[in-house]
């Protein structure tokens, strides 16, 4: 964060005004990885073959997460119902919700409502408290499958 305000007061630009949310959205951020950290872990002791599922998984979900491209990049379509099911897609993906509040806050797109808010710390804690209840759970039986 140091840096990226240097290079702002540097280039003469203002510091976007949400800014000071950014760390409270990389920390629900990694919240929610660690949940699914847990979880995958877990069952990659389990069963060997997540491991392997896992990559085109992440490939998949790259794809499907408006990364290195904007959501509203599909808003000016000419079907409608293209764009409904895009949105759709985009809105089921739980990645796209921390990239794009992220994406408000570093790059200065407005700022994240209390609905955003709520839809991070949802996800983030659906996905801590799986996680950690999926590997207490199972965290007896690891040296036996080890």
């Amino acid at each position: 964060m140091i840096p990226y305000v240097f290079i702002f007061l540097y280039s003469g630009k203002a510091i976007p005004d949400g800014l000071w949310a950014f760390p409270v959205v990389l920390g629900l951020f990694l919240a929610f990885l660690s949940g699914i950290s847990l979880t995958v872990g877990t069952l990659n002791v389990f069963f060997r073959d997540v491991g392997h599922v896992i990559e085109p998984v992440l490939n998949i979900l790259f794809y499907a997460t408006p990364i290195i491209y904007s959501r509203e990049l599909f808003q000016n379509t000419d079907d409608p119902a293209a764009t409904n099911k895009i949105n759709l897609v985009l809105s089921l993906n739980p990645f796209t919700h921390f990239v794009e509040a992220g994406r408000k806050t570093v790059f200065g797109g407005g700022q994240i409502s209390v609905q955003e808010f709520l839809i991070l710390f949802g996800l983030a804690a659906v996905s801590l408290t799986v996680g950690t209840l999926v590997y207490r759970y199972h965290r007896s039986k690891f040296i036996f499958s080890l």
